[in-house]
């Protein structure tokens, strides 16, 4: 049984000057995105040294992977940024909203949450276009707290929209789960314990990461930043699945290195570095028919897009696909043990 989390009695200015300790605040949007996915982790590691320290707390270790924690009978709250915007109370329905600014304003200040953002800085993200005084974002903010009023309830402590030292401010509590940030939470602790050797945790939090990516960032949304960060997010799954299909290829585990690879060429269709290993794949299985068939789609893909040929590294392993070289059964896993044949089933499809 869990020790239950013990509470503070301690007020909400108070965890703003705990919080002010962690985090710097900046002018510039790329800088603010970064500092706050810090924030939030040394806000969270801080706070529980300080509660620690100063008011005795007993606190779950969870909170130290920075998995949000909630007092007892509270409900938490998961956003989702990733793929089909929602926000979701257990026991509730799910709440959609369609694009609109008041949602894009939403976006900026949960992206940076529980840090002020500048109205200047606002209304260049979101109405770029737009010289001089304007109530786009009064307008915007009005509409962006009626919807939550509306959808959460007008009592609800979870999420709040408030303006502060001349700028707005999404008052998120610790129990609001937001997949963009975890996702990239994942992702940044996986490349930690790869860089530390610990090759089977990694592996977990990349498998973690890669389920929680479900799409591109605030699908639907056109504005600069939201184009922006939904780029940098792309990069990061990218990074994520070809990690995942490395640590197949190693292991043996064909199908799964297909699966990640697959994966790869639905957000990057000329992601060449995917066709090279699915031709691996098949090589190595003898199935030089289909090996070729993907090399075959990768030229045309990119001559379409690029006007380009595949790299000389793609060249390459085609001839020595087509001499054989790998034709020699599927090499063992770690285990030591061949993949199972069942994988073809998986494998006969993909091309």
């Amino acid at each position: 049984m869990r020790r239950p989390v013990e509470r503070a009695n301690i007020t909400a200015n108070e965890k703003r000057g705990l919080r002010s300790v962690a985090t710097q605040r900046t002018t510039n949007f790329r800088d603010l995105w970064y500092r706050d996915a810090i924030a939030i982790d040394i806000d969270r590691h801080m706070r529980i040294v300080v509660w620690r320290n100063v008011f005795g707390l007993v606190v779950d270790s969870r909170m130290m992977q920075g998995v949000s924690m909630k007092a007892s009978g509270e409900r938490s709250v998961h956003v989702r940024l990733l793929g089909e915007f929602a926000i979701t109370i257990p026991g509730e329905s799910c709440v959609r909203w369609r694009a609109s600014k008041a949602r894009s304003l939403f976006g900026v200040l949960l992206v940076n949450r529980n840090i002020v953002v500048g109205k200047e800085r606002l209304r260049e993200l979101l109405w770029p276009d737009i010289e001089g005084p304007s109530t786009s974002l009064k307008v915007a903010v009005h509409a962006l707290r009626r919807t939550l009023d509306n959808d959460l309830g007008t009592d609800r402590g979870h999420l709040r929209v408030e303006f502060r030292d001349f700028g707005y401010i999404m008052d998120a509590s610790d129990d609001v789960v937001v997949d963009s940030h975890e996702f990239e939470r994942c992702t940044k602790a996986a490349r930690e314990a790869a860089a530390r050797g610990l090759h089977g945790e990694a592996l977990d939090l990349y498998r973690r990461a890669a389920a929680l990516y479900s799409g591109e960032f605030l699908s639907g949304g056109s504005d600069s930043w939201v184009i922006e960060h939904r780029h940098w997010l792309r990069s990061m799954i990218l990074g994520t699945l070809d990690a995942l299909a490395e640590y197949a290829l190693e292991a043996g585990e064909l199908a799964d290195a297909a699966d990640a690879c697959r994966r790869t060429l639905t957000i990057d269709p000329v992601n060449e570095a995917a066709f090279r290993r699915l031709m691996m794949i098949h090589a190595r299985r003898g199935e030089l028919q289909q090996a070729e068939q993907w090399y075959a789609l990768c030229a045309q893909r990119l001559r379409e897009q690029f006007e380009v040929d595949p790299d000389r590294d793609t060249r390459s392993l085609r001839r020595r696909v087509l001499s054989r070289e790998f034709v020699e059964g599927v090499r063992p896993g770690r285990t030591g043990h061949r993949v199972h044949d069942g994988i073809s089933n998986r494998m006969g499809s993909i091309v």
